[in-house]
């Protein structure tokens, strides 16, 4: 029979509390105090009724350490040199609990668990007051009738699970008054629904004198309509009821008066368990957010603490304000100088970096200011000339790179450079100008082939005029750069007009932000190379102009106003009309540098041109007039400086010069002028009309660039002369030379063999 167990309900004497707390201070915090969750005496054991087993594990082996400090303990001096706080345990109680009373209750939580000497100075009824008046001024509200304020301090303040030792647990269930994980949750809850599974022979309405709680463990902190148990608490539970019937069963006196109090008993307290659990939750969460608070303030004063530390060395806050997400910044701790010297070598090789960056930024931005006063001026000096000059004139930029105006924009960010230090270099604008013109010859020439000396007759004088090099129609460049791009293709650069009035670098780089917007950046002029490809197909179209390559120039050239044609460029039909791609001398050079009809499998493509008659050239240059190019808002007026920096409309011009010029029917040259930085090629096709070709022409012609055909002039002379075998370049280049023929026709001078037919 076992020993009757007493049942007393009342608070906890302060010896059995001491006992309760030892365990609820443990290292792991594993085992639950039933006396203070069930609210029953230490006698009664959860595993059964009577009184605490006499039988005692053997006593753990004692770790060395000091005795608990007395009054007259004597305090222990540390090491020199050291900062340590091994002298706290040896120093007098009234001085220790002195210092105590300033901690917070999770401080005094945590510090009960460092070691023995702590744990028992602060179990020890003395230090009652200590943890009582940490709880009252950090706010918490006071414990439950069953709960020692050192197992309701664990509860507060704790971040460990109650039962696995598992840490960061944040939130508290105050329906079971326990801290634990998700895991031990989802291992130790028994749903109502589930209780007569795994209890079977346990009637239910035992459930009502357990506390329960609403949140499961798989609800994510989310509650339900569930009512979830603790299972110790069920199987305890059982074991006390079987001890109260059992004393009922044996007609003890007065046993059912005590089951049926202890049943009464239970269910008030579950009551005000339920009643009690909002509240608890309320102020822990209020409390949390002012933990949160508190421990971002102190984020913040650290922050504040590191920046001011690097501001003292020369750097600048915006430096340091974008690492403030590293780690070194984020600690609650306050910054020391040993901490100082710890972060500092982390942290300033970037910020130095950010700072490199930002007086680069800074001085790039006064150089853009700089340039925006020689921009001012340039304008002014710009209004001084026929609006025809303007296209020779470089960037604003181009003439920032020219001293002494270098010398000015670079000066060092310390010195102090005005207007008027610009306005006086403003007075060699014409001389600079003039020098970077020729600069830019200079170089071109020098990327120009050496020619031989022409041959002389006898008693032949030389020419007093020297022709420029530049000007011949043959001194063909290629430019490669971006800055061409958002436009048509470049056009090639032929001539010293062309090469002075080629400026294709982004027009506003370097300025604070006028002008259009161009999505590149470049601020270096294009690069110039010689054309070798390109200076062979002008020397051919100047000798089908009936000019000597090597003295045409390209003025010569513009004056003829030729237009011609490619042979290998087909006819396309559109909507039933024919037509075919004419070209002026200038696009039929890009023509061929752009390689519209080479590729992989023909590399070495030859062109063959013809000089189109005057009917098919006029309709080239109306098809050239109507082209999208001239929509561009790229035309200035001739007879003032209103649209010096705002180029406009075509149209737009032509109503300002009736407007305010009162010019009825305005020529463009002398009344308007379409102004580019340099000369591009038309957007759409430029054509003209043709006749619908022959199936045997469209033979030729779609033949991949390899038709076999015959000359007719040769037919006459031998049989193998008649069998001989052209494709259609081979066979134009055959008539001319051998035949005299200027235009050979399909179907005239050549057709195709019959093979190809």
């Amino acid at each position: 029979m076992p020993p009757r167990a007493t049942r007393s309900t009342a608070r906890k004497k302060p010896e059995d509390t001491a006992d309760e707390d030892v365990e609820v201070l443990s290292d792991n915090l594993e085992e639950r105090d039933e006396s203070s969750v069930e609210g029953v005496s230490e006698a009664e054991s959860e595993y059964g009724p009577g009184t605490k087993s006499k039988s005692k594990a053997p006593p753990k082996k004692r770790a060395k350490t000091s005795r608990i400090p007395t009054e007259n303990s004597p305090a222990k001096k540390a090491p020199r040199g050291k900062k340590s706080l091994s002298l706290l345990p040896t120093m007098p109680l009234d001085v220790l609990y002195e210092i105590f009373g300033n901690l917070s209750p999770k401080d005094i939580f945590n510090l009960a668990k460092t070691n023995k000497a702590f744990r028992q100075t602060l179990l020890s009824p003395n230090a009652t007051t200590v943890w009582i008046s940490a709880r009252q001024r950090f706010g918490a509200p006071d414990p439950p009738e069953d709960m020692s304020e050192i197992a309701w301090a664990a509860l507060l303040f704790g971040t460990s699970c109650q039962k696995c030792g598992a840490k960061n647990i944040r939130k508290v269930d105050f329906m079971l008054r326990l801290r634990v994980c998700t895991n031990c949750k989802k291992n130790h809850f028994v749903v109502e629904s589930r209780f007569k599974t795994l209890f079977p022979d346990i009637d239910r309405s035992v459930l009502e004198l357990i506390p329960y709680t609403n949140t499961g463990g798989w609800s994510h902190g989310y509650a339900s309509n569930s009512r979830f148990f603790w299972d110790a608490d069920i199987h305890s539970m059982i074991r006390k009821l079987a001890v109260f019937e059992d004393d009922v069963h044996r007609r003890r006196l007065n046993a059912a008066k005590k089951l049926a109090d202890f049943k009464m008993e239970r269910m008030a307290r579950v009551t005000e368990i339920k009643d009690t659990a909002a509240e608890y939750g309320t102020w822990l969460s209020a409390s949390e957010m002012e933990r949160y608070k508190a421990s971002v303030a102190l984020v913040k004063q650290r922050k504040e603490a590191i920046v001011e530390r690097f501001i003292e060395l020369g750097y600048a806050e915006a430096d340091v304000s974008g690492l403030t997400y590293r780690k070194e910044f984020q600690g609650t701790t306050q910054l020391t100088d040993r901490i100082w010297n710890r972060i500092r070598p982390l942290l300033e090789p970037e910020i130095a970096a950010r700072k490199a960056k930002r007086l680069e930024e800074e001085f790039a931005k006064i150089q853009r200011n700089r340039r925006g006063i020689v921009d001012d001026l340039y304008k002014s000096y710009k209004a001084s000339l026929h609006p025809s000059q303007w296209k020779y004139l470089p960037r604003t930029f181009d003439l920032c790179q020219l001293s002494p105006i270098a010398a000015m924009v670079e000066a060092p960010i310390e010195s102090t450079v005005t207007a008027a230090d610009f306005a006086e270099a403003a007075e060699t604008f014409p001389a600079l100008l003039s020098s970077f013109s020729e600069d830019r010859k200079q170089k071109a020439r020098a990327l120009l082939p050496s020619a031989p000396p022409a041959p002389r007759e006898p008693g032949e004088i030389e020419d007093d005029v020297v022709q420029d090099v530049l000007d011949l129609a043959t001194s063909v460049f290629e430019c490669r750069n971006v800055g061409t791009q958002g436009h048509a293709r470049s056009s090639p650069v032929v001539g010293s007009d062309d090469l002075l009035s080629h400026h294709c670098g982004a027009p506003d780089h370097g300025l604070p932000h006028r002008g259009y917007y161009y999505w590149y950046s470049s601020s270096e002029e294009g690069k110039l190379l010689f054309s070798e490809e390109g200076s062979q197909v002008a020397a051919s179209l100047v000798r089908l102009a009936g000019l000597d390559p090597t003295t045409a120039l390209a003025s010569d050239m513009d004056k003829k106003d030729l237009r011609f044609s490619c042979s290998r460029c087909i006819p396309l039909n559109v909507s039933g009309s024919w037509s075919r791609r004419g070209y002026s001398w200038r696009s039929a050079i890009l023509h061929v540098l752009d390689h519209a009809h080479s590729g992989p499998s023909q590399p070495n493509v030859q062109y063959n041109w013809a000089v189109l008659s005057v009917t098919d050239a006029d309709a080239v240059k109306a098809s050239e007039m109507l082209d999208r190019k001239w929509d561009r808002e790229s035309w200035t007026c001739a007879r003032c400086t209103t649209f010096l920096d705002n180029l406009r409309k075509r149209v737009d011009i032509l109503d300002h010069l009736k407007s305010e010029h009162q010019i009825a029917d305005p020529k463009q040259g002398d009344d308007f002028i379409f102004h580019e930085r340099f000369r591009s090629s038309f957007v759409g096709s430029v054509s003209y009309s043709v006749p619908k070709p022959s199936k045997e022409q469209l033979q030729v012609m779609t033949a991949n660039g390899a038709p076999k055909v015959h000359c007719v002039h040769c037919s006459s002379v031998s049989l193998s002369a008649k069998n001989r075998l052209f494709d259609v370049v081979g066979v134009t280049q055959h008539i001319k030379a051998k035949h005299n023929c200027p235009n050979p026709q399909m179907g005239k001078d050549f057709v195709v063999a019959k093979a190809a037919r």
